[in-house]
């Protein structure tokens, strides 16, 4: 099984509470990513639009 951060723990061996800093830590990356992804876009609108349809499904998964 892949490791968590430095071959610690496992992401289920978190406790909640080191799941939800790792989550947001892993949203801030992604969110990072992303805003330099569409700097290095030729095309920034297309790119802007197909990123919020990846997050949006993202978000839809996980609503349910």
């Amino acid at each position: 099984m892949k490791r968590h951060k430095d071959d610690q723990k496992t992401f289920a061996e978190l406790s909640f509470t080191e799941q939800a800093k790792s989550i947001s830590a892993m949203l801030n990356n992604i969110g990072r990513a992303i805003e330099r992804h569409l700097q290095s876009s030729q095309h920034p609108d297309e790119t802007r639009r197909k990123c919020i349809n990846q997050v949006s499904r993202l978000i839809a998964r996980i609503s349910r």
